[in-house]
């Protein structure tokens, strides 16, 4: 049994050669009917995780640079076309944007640790 995030895993679920035997999000979610949320088991109420991935520059990096990234960033996941795309592969899109590293993920680093 190992956790895997649904892009990785979809192709292998349809094939069968992989069974979903729950979602880490706290509902179900509807590209995998009759899969139940970890969550849903005895004990494990309240049980969440997300894959994440970022953008990392160099510490020195101009914050014009990083705003200019930032936005950019924000304007392709706002369109309709690239939204979709990246549903089409398997993934979600959080409306969420960090501009510091050290924060992002901070509240699942602690849920994690308890």
């Amino acid at each position: 049994m190992m956790f895997v995030d649904y892009a990785t895993a979809r192709s292998h679920i349809a094939a069968g050669t992989l069974k979903a035997l729950g979602v880490a999000a706290l509902t179900p979610r509807p590209e995998l009917p009759g899969v139940p949320p970890v969550a849903a088991v005895p004990g494990l109420a309240g049980f969440e995780a997300w894959p994440w991935q970022g953008f990392v520059v160099p510490a020195k990096t101009p914050d014009a640079v990083i705003v200019k990234l930032r936005d950019t960033y924000v304007a392709a996941v706002a369109d309709p076309v690239v939204r979709q795309k990246v549903i089409d592969a398997g993934a979600e899109l959080l409306d969420h944007v960090a501009v510091d590293a050290h924060g992002a993920g901070g509240d699942q680093r602690l849920r994690l640790a308890a």
